[in-house]
């Protein structure tokens, strides 16, 4: 087993959503690695960290960075894992110890969902099933075992928390645009503030918070006085517009995160003895 990815952690956001693939191009994608001869199984985890290509067989891996546009990315932008190293770091993925937001759990639902497209399009057999079940047990070890040493946050939570620590919210007006998970999270987060749509004008706000899923910046002019807090995916906030990123608040929440070193002993350790199909790397 192969995978094949990049994400927050070698790529900047700017500078990685245009290696996001939409489900059309996933399944272009996977048509053309399933032409190849060698390639059994594949699974595509697309999420708003990262984009990752797990392969079970033998793969001619030029072509799979060609078909991922890796070929443009400089070696550290990007990684290629085989057998247990692939299933240790698949495991901290899932666990949210790879997420921007150290622990949240929106990821363990958008691996089954990577797994119900795979198998949907008939391109997950058994070999892969079996490594992605073996990923969810051990994933879930792996939560219970670190628990206690980190605070599970959500984005929108952390944004929320962000905004208190950095703004007065008693005076500022704050407006949320977007009203998917994120959007409504944040929202829910903060009562106050007013919810708009895509395509909806902004109305004159000190804080604007952006969480759209759109595929071109929606705010590309800076308004005096207004700060901006960027959690889509692709950024939904023009180069040249002043905002904070979700890299940003990555680096803000890490800060304040302790023990760091001992969450990923603890990972490490439930890894190795938990899966002996696989290895610890």
């Amino acid at each position: 087993i192969v995978l094949f990815g990049t994400s927050d952690k070698v790529l900047p956001s700017d500078k990685r959503a245009q290696y996001h693939m939409s489900q059309d191009a996933r399944r272009e994608m996977t048509g053309f690695l399933r032409a190849l001869k060698g390639v059994d199984e594949i699974c595509v985890l697309n999420t708003c960290n990262r984009v990752e290509v797990a392969i079970s067989g033998s793969v001619d891996a030029a072509i799979v960075k060609r078909l991922m546009r890796f070929h443009r990315l400089s070696p550290d932008e990007y990684y290629v894992l085989e057998n247990g190293d692939a299933f240790a770091h698949v495991v901290r993925v899932t666990a949210g110890l790879e997420s921007a937001m150290l622990g949240e759990f929106h990821v363990v639902s958008q691996v089954k969902d990577a797994i119900a497209e795979a198998l949907a399009g008939g391109t997950m057999g058994g070999r892969l099933k079996g490594f992605f079940d073996e990923v969810l047990r051990v994933a879930k070890l792996v939560r219970h075992e670190v628990e206690d040493l980190i605070k599970v946050s959500e984005i929108e939570r952390v944004a929320a928390d962000y905004l208190r620590a950095t703004r007065d919210l008693s005076r500022d007006r704050v407006v949320v645009m977007g009203s998917g998970a994120v959007g409504s999270g944040v929202a829910r987060e903060l009562p106050d503030a007013t919810v708009i749509h895509h395509g909806d004008a902004i109305p004159p706000c000190d804080v604007l918070v952006t969480a759209l899923a759109s595929d071109a910046p929606v705010v590309t002019d800076p308004v005096p006085g207004r700060f901006v807090l960027d959690l889509g995916m692709p950024p939904n906030v023009a180069d040249g517009v002043p905002h904070v990123s979700l890299d940003d608040l990555k680096l803000w929440h890490r800060r304040r995160t302790g023990a760091l070193d001992e969450v990923f002993a603890r990972a490490e350790a439930v890894i190795a003895a938990a899966s002996p199909t696989f290895g610890g790397g």
